[in-house]
């Protein structure tokens, strides 16, 4: 990039961080090699006492020093780094004078290893440098550079390769980007035989959905080789492993353009043929790195006439990797696309620095610039002669088109942008721009996946004219005072109703795990529950259909934990098919009690909780909104037969209360009663809002009291008997409550007595004892008549 030299890198780079690609850490190249120069071996003699040493006369600038080395490559006549004697490695190893089997030597002849150039190396590095000996060792290799490590957002696959910071900072700066400039200066890749063959490849691309574009090419009688010093340095720097000549212009190109490319050993592509499909079935594959892997249908697949080459975008195959040996390649550069690369890569838990490109979108439109790039670099650095490329575009991509009015810059920015620098900016990430009366069309390049809304230009127009320039200024919001709804305070006065009786409410997840609700709910349908096709797990696989198993295992963790005199309510929704497969949320109150709330105590309060606690729990509600129900003997499952009631209104069940099956209990290992009570609270909310409760002052006459004790049959229920009582009552009846049963051998093994407490009101003047016994004694009359009693 002309004229990024003036800019000092430590601006540029808080540049780049502010405009969202944070540089992580900055090195220069200078600083690591300080002291390294270019030294020339003159003469080399075997050293007199050791057999693996040798005795060089190495020449740095207007002197010769002498150096005894022990590596086996260093020869006469030829260049290597020298560091001389005072001078301190990037190891921390610093160079003195020292006699090694009694000759003298003044200085060192370094490795890769040494120079921190690379983890590892197999002698002295050898120079292939047209710079005189004693010139820096940076200035020889073209290393006066800083390396910035930046941290790339997952949205920004643009940015991954030097080409897409690059356009960056050409938009941060206002230079511009040649991007013909891709191999040092002195080394051309205008080459005249680059498409001296005629393509042989019968190329395959059935998948175009996975595979937007393919393009491939032969070169024949390369030489594979070790990379030129400028390339091994470039590739080290950059802590990619330098391997030979042509994978070494693979990792380039890769890190170069941003496109993930592949060269294939030609021997070993049967027929010439390659393929590009999708699998149909499971099979087995070894990839380059020698594992064996289990390929599911719709993985993509690079093949060839007898089978498979490479897992298409993350790996090549093991049969086809470059050697020694190989003497013609073929070569691949393709668009894939991001889901199915990124479905493949997870579930194998293969990532590469392919894979990791291509699920982040490369750019189609360039694929064609990235492989000739690649075939005309593999010709400087391998030899050999190239085909023209076979290119398989069978539907290009086409800009969107993104509409950007004026206003809205300045409603997302609080500031107004100037016009110019707008175009500037947008025109400078490669959108293009027109005008119309409401603001700009912009299209986007290919390459910015992530650019689709006016929301995205606008962010791009932020970070680009700079953060800073928008002024901090806390926004004006206008505050509103919430209103509760009607239904959210009817739903926390029954919420403080049930604390108030010592509940303590409990929150779930909207799954369960059918196993357990099999056990609990055996009587009702699996059918109408609703199962998830894509569930977390198989514990979450049901919604649930009712609180009742959420309420049971809290009950039992807490058992387990010697807690004693449980009580949990809940209200939430539950879940279950209607008629043609509807969905039904219904929002339930669930409680579940048992045991002796008030533990060991001095009142002696020891009394365990029973049936009626649960029934009076709902008839408290009932009788807070204001709703009369039928109550009914309820004998179905998970309910204990003989304890449990529902309340009905109009014919509609409201809730259920009673003790839980024996069988359960015992499946459950639970050895005490449990109770469970559930309201369905949308049928109970509307039936309070349609028959709101109306107040009546407490008149300040004197009530009127009066006990009736009934002997009834045992059969007959006591629900019956106030049904009679209710439907009889006279106007001044206010109250009548049951106080006392009793049986007894004096009324019979067939009977039972009932008193009542019944309380009088007087409307307008006090009750005489005549006018209460006249109404008091017609309700007796009425009982016996409608029911048989009689008095005791």
């Amino acid at each position: 990039m002309p004229g990024l030299e003036k800019f000092n890198p430590e601006d540029l780079a808080d540049q780049l961080t502010m405009a969202g690609l944070e540089v992580e850490a900055s090195e220069s190249f200078a600083a690591r090699l300080k002291g390294v120069i270019v030294g020339h071996v003159d003469t080399l003699e075997k050293h007199p006492q050791a057999d693996k040493l040798s005795v060089c006369q190495v020449t740095i600038g207007a002197k010769s020093v002498q150096v005894v080395c022990g590596a086996a490559n260093v020869a006469s006549g030829k260049k290597y780094p020298f560091v001389g004697v005072g001078a301190v490695l990037s190891n921390g190893m610093e160079i003195k004078p020292v006699k090694l089997r009694g000759v003298e030597s003044f200085g060192m002849l370094c490795s890769e290893k040494e120079l921190g150039l690379s983890d590892a190396s197999e002698g002295i590095m050898e120079l292939d440098t047209e710079a005189p000996a004693g010139s820096t060792l940076v200035e020889a290799l073209t290393l006066d550079d800083t390396i910035l490590e930046v941290n790339i957002t997952p949205n920004r696959g643009d940015a991954l390769s030097h080409w897409g910071v690059a356009k960056d900072i050409a938009a941060l700066t206002g230079l511009k980007v040649d991007f013909d400039c891709v191999i040092p200066k002195d080394i051309s890749l205008n080459l005249e035989n680059k498409e001296a063959l005629s393509a042989t490849i019968n190329l395959t691309h059935s998948d175009h959905k996975a595979c937007g574009r393919f393009t491939a090419s032969e070169i024949k009688n390369v030489t594979i080789a070790p990379s030129p010093t400028w390339l091994k340095t470039r590739l080290e720097s950059l802590d990619i492993r330098s391997i030979n000549n042509v994978v070494d212009a693979t990792n380039y190109v890769l890190l170069l353009t941003g496109h993930p490319v592949h060269a294939y050993d030609a021997a070993n592509i049967a027929g010439g043929e390659i393929k590009i499909y999708s699998l149909e079935n499971k099979t087995k594959y070894k990839t380059l790195d020698g594992v064996e892997r289990s390929l599911c249908a719709n993985d993509l697949i690079i093949g060839d006439a007898d089978g498979l080459v490479g897992l298409a975008g993350i790996m090549g195959g093991e049969n086809s990797e470059i050697k020694n040996e190989t003497k013609d390649l073929i070569l691949e550069v393709a668009f894939f696309d991001p889901d199915t690369i990124r479905g493949t890569s997870r579930r194998l838990e293969l990532q590469t620095e392919s894979s990791y490109r291509f699920a982040r979108f490369v750019n189609p439109e360039t694929v064609l610039r990235a492989h000739e790039i690649l075939r005309d670099l593999i010709l400087i650095l391998a030899g050999g002669q190239a085909s023209n490329v076979v290119d398989s575009y069978p539907q290009p991509f086409k800009r969107i088109s993104i509409e950007l009015p004026h206003q809205e810059i300045k409603r997302i920015l609080g500031i107004v942008v100037p016009r110019e620098e707008i175009i500037r900016i947008l025109t400078g990430l490669d959108c293009t721009v027109s005008e119309d009366e409401k603001g700009y069309v912009i299209e986007p390049p290919i390459a910015r996946s992530d650019l689709t809304r006016s929301i995205d230009l606008i962010e791009e127009i932020a970070r680009v004219y700079g953060l800073d320039k928008i002024p901090a200024q806390m926004p004006r919001i206008k505050t509103h005072f919430p209103q509760e709804s009607q239904a959210s305070r009817s739903q926390y006065a029954v919420k403080d109703y049930m604390v108030h009786r010592g509940f303590h409410e409990t929150l779930h997840y909207s799954f369960f795990e059918p196993t357990f609700l099999n056990k609990i709910l055996k009587e009702e349908n699996p059918q109408d529950w609703i199962t998830l096709q894509n569930a977390l797990s198989e514990d979450l696989a049901v919604m649930r259909p009712s609180l009742l198993p959420h309420l049971i295992k809290a009950y039992q963790k807490n058992h387990l934990l010697s807690q004693k005199g449980l009580r949990f309510f809940e209200l939430r929704n539950v879940y279950h098919y209607e008629e043609k497969k509807q969905i039904k949320e219904t929002l339930t109150l669930s409680f579940l009690y048992a045991g002796n709330p008030f533990g060991r105590n001095r009142f002696e309060l020891g009394r365990d909780a029973d049936f009626f606690d649960g029934r009076g729990i709902l008839e408290g509600l009932f009788q807070k909104a204001g709703i009369c129900c039928d109550i009914k003997k309820h004998k179905e499952w998970p309910y204990h037969p003989g304890q449990c009631i529902a309340f009905s209104h109009n014919d509609t069940s409201l809730a259920f209360v009673g003790a839980l099956h024996p069988q359960l209990l015992s499946e459950l290992k639970i050895r005490e009663q449990v109770y469970f009570g559930e309201l369905n609270y949308d049928l109970y909310s509307a039936l309070s809002q349609s028959d709101p409760v109306r107040y009546q002052p407490i008149s300040v006459l004197p009530s009127v009291y009066r006990d009736l004790s009934l002997v009834v049959s045992k059969d007959l229920s006591y629900e019956s008997i106030l049904d009679v009582i209710e439907e009889e009552k006279p106007d001044n009846l206010t109250a009548y409550n049951l106080f006392a049963l009793y049986t007894g051998e004096n009324l019979g093994d067939d009977k039972k007595s009932l008193t009542f407490s019944m309380i009088y009101e007087p409307k307008e003047k006090s009750l005489t004892d005549e006018e209460v016994n006249a109404v008091h004694f017609a309700l007796v009359e009425k009982l016996q008549k409608r029911l048989g009693v009689s008095l005791r």
